[in-house]
């Protein structure tokens, strides 16, 4: 009896040591789309008398879709169509231009509870797109190419209109 629970306690052992490698092993980075939940909302930043907005609403738990613009009147001039969704495992920013059908995805890099980085080598300018909480009534957004010699940064701050 004492030799049968031994053998037991053996292939229990290395059955869950088995497991644990197979999960370590497979273990990915899945970034979630509810750290960004906080861009839920309508934002916006006045410069030289002209109204910056970005809107942000949550479509499904998989899908955040936005639009931004800007306005000098109260009447709505050409938009951006913005996207972050959630697909394959992956997390990726859409950004449609106001002047182009073109549309540029970006991928996820890093993602924390106030802090998203996306990236396109590919894409011309902003190659990086950053959204950085500030919080919870202001937020900044970060165009960036420093992958090229002409280095260009852009950026600014959107405060909440609640």
């Amino acid at each position: 009896m004492r030799k049968f629970s031994l053998i037991v306690l053996i292939v229990l052992f290395f059955t869950t040591l088995l497991s644990v490698d197979h999960l370590a092993s497979g273990f990915t980075y899945r970034p979630y789309l509810a750290k960004l939940y906080w861009l839920k909302g309508k934002w916006s930043r006045v410069n030289a008398g002209i109204e910056h907005i970005e809107t942000w609403r949550v479509v499904k738990d998989s899908l955040l879709e936005g639009e931004s613009y800007y306005t000098k009147s109260n009447s709505k001039p050409a938009t951006d169509k913005l996207m972050i969704r959630w697909e394959r495992g992956e997390l990726f920013f859409y950004k449609q231009s106001a002047e182009s059908s073109k549309i540029v995805r970006y991928k996820n890099i890093l993602l924390t509870e106030s802090l998203a980085v996306f990236e396109n080598r590919e894409n011309d300018y902003p190659n990086k797109i950053t959204y950085r909480r500030i919080d919870t009534r202001s937020y900044q957004v970060i165009y960036d190419n420093n992958e090229n010699t002409n280095q260009r940064k852009y950026s600014f701050k959107l405060v909440s209109k609640r």
